[in-house]
């Protein structure tokens, strides 16, 4: 390890040159074309159709990828909704904008620019049609869009949203439009809305002898000793590890049964996807909009006994992210296999459609990308409830995980780092630092060089709870998981 401890502190003494992003010429725009952005939350890649699996969860989707950009690692920045938000909509890391570790009461401070505000100010009529009140209006994440429909109230929300969006888009007006649909279906409990919610019970990949945890199965122990005091103290003793409480439904302790559930609401998503597009090719708009589709994180389903949960832990079940870039024409068709960081989306739509790139954006473009250069740059992601939250860098090959935190280590493999070789073991289940120090000296040296600046501020600060939670916004938390 003193190798290590080397190569950190070499790193910390050039930290300030290694984060510089170097920018070349701006390349020629496209022309000015409406752009469709559709988020997904809590969708893991691994549970999706257009990635391989087995289930027919995604047939919308299926059909897109021949005539899309498919990014096989995009990987979020934090595995949070509020936080992963936050830095899809300004390009900016977790840390930067502060909004950080939790979901309830962040607040998105209006220093930090963001999509809708750029795209309105580049000329484009804007509208949000947003089904989750974790990315409401209240928590200023959603600024700049001159329609802003929230409609988590309704019980018909995901059908809802659809719908107005497609009225939205189909008006008719001189300028370009820049749209966002958020749909959260597939986010616990797994209330989907599909019109067969049971879609996948008992299908021929339905297990019932895959069994949960007993309800008995305690909080670590070593968990307990947390102060009364301690940050985010409740979130950290939710009993989302080792097990779930969380049950519900007529068969509670088959796994199989929520994970049914959750691929339903994953179908109830692309159906949604399905009727958008159509509206756009209906409209004869679709040749003229470039559709992006990304997540801002994944689920856990008992995955490194982590379940029906995201944000704790780093692991790629609820780091790794669909992103997908319909370009009109179905131009530049092509899956990229190399990590890439799904922040780097709202640089790359300005870029496409000409506007310019805010001054303070973090994440880089990844137009050169989608035109067929590779992505070489160590992909960086932050999650963790603690203050000293976990960091982890990968390349095209290996992910090394910083968990500086001690009561993260007993959740997790008990060391300050954990190496993983994703192309041999996906499902990072063979921790590899002590077989690979020369692989942990080469990335600790990037996660220090990567938070060397901002580490001491940010480590240890209080919790951005500048939100206003009123009942109802915090019964409609409460409902998601959020608050117990």
């Amino acid at each position: 390890m003193k190798r290590i401890v080397l190569a950190v502190a070499l790193a910390a003494a050039v930290a300030a040159i290694a984060v510089v992003t170097l920018r070349g010429p701006t390349p020629a725009p496209y022309p000015k074309h409406n752009v469709l952005l559709i988020s997904l939350c809590s969708i893991s890649t691994t549970n999706m159709g257009c990635y391989g699996y087995e289930r027919d969860t995604t047939p919308q989707l299926d059909a897109m990828i021949d005539e899309a950009v498919v990014f096989d690692h995009a990987v979020t920045q934090w595995p949070k909704t509020a936080p992963a938000f936050a830095s899809l909509v300004t390009g900016k890391y977790p840390h930067t904008v502060d909004v950080l570790r939790i979901t309830p009461g962040r607040y998105l401070a209006d220093e930090h620019v963001t999509l809708g505000e750029v795209f309105r100010d580049g000329g484009y009529a804007t509208g949000a049609f947003l089904t989750s009140v974790a990315i409401g209006r209240k928590t200023n994440i959603p600024r700049g869009f001159d329609v802003l429909v929230e409609s988590w109230r309704s019980p018909r929300r995901y059908q809802v949203a659809t719908n107005r969006a497609i009225e939205w888009i189909s008006e008719s007006r001189e300028q370009p439009f820049f749209a966002w649909v958020h749909l959260n279906s597939a986010h616990y409990a797994y209330v989907s809305h599909a019109e067969r919610r049971d879609v996948f019970i008992d299908d021929e990949h339905y297990d019932a002898t895959r069994k949960l945890p007993p309800l008995d199965t305690e909080v670590p122990a070593d968990l307990l000793r947390l102060p009364e005091d301690y940050p985010n103290r409740r979130q950290i003793l939710r009993p989302d590890f080792g097990t779930s409480k969380r049950r519900f439904g007529e068969r509670p302790d088959q796994l199989d049964y929520y994970v049914a559930l959750y691929d339903a609401g994953i179908r109830a998503a692309d159906m949604r996807i399905g009727e958008l597009l159509a509206a756009l090719a209906e409209n004869g708009q679709l040749d003229d909009t470039i559709v992006a589709i990304v997540g801002d994180h994944g689920e856990a389903l008992g995955g490194h006994q982590y379940y029906f949960e995201h944000g704790r832990l780093p692991y790629d079940d609820c780091a790794r992210v669909p992103m997908l870039l319909r370009l009109p024409r179905g131009d530049h068709r092509r899956r990229v296999a190399e990590p890439v960081p799904a922040s780097s989306l709202a640089p790359t739509l300005y870029e496409l459609v000409g506007l310019d790139v805010p001054e303070g954006t973090e994440l880089p473009s990844l137009r050169a990308v989608i035109e067929g250069e590779p992505y070489d740059q160590v992909v960086f992601g932050e999650s963790g409830y603690h203050p000293e939250f976990m960091i982890s860098a990968r390349d095209d090959r290996w992910k090394l995980i910083h968990v500086p935190n001690e009561w993260d280590r007993v959740l997790m493999q008990g060391g300050e780092y954990e190496l993983y070789d994703l192309v041999a073991d996906p499902g990072e289940t063979n921790d590899l630092s002590a077989e690979h120090p020369d692989v942990v000296e080469r990335l600790a040296a990037e996660i220090e060089a990567f938070a060397a600046p901002w580490r001491d501020r940010v480590y240890g600060s209080e919790p951005n709870e500048g939100a206003e939670i009123d009942e109802v916004y915090r019964e409609r938390l409460r409902a998601l998981g959020y608050l117990d």
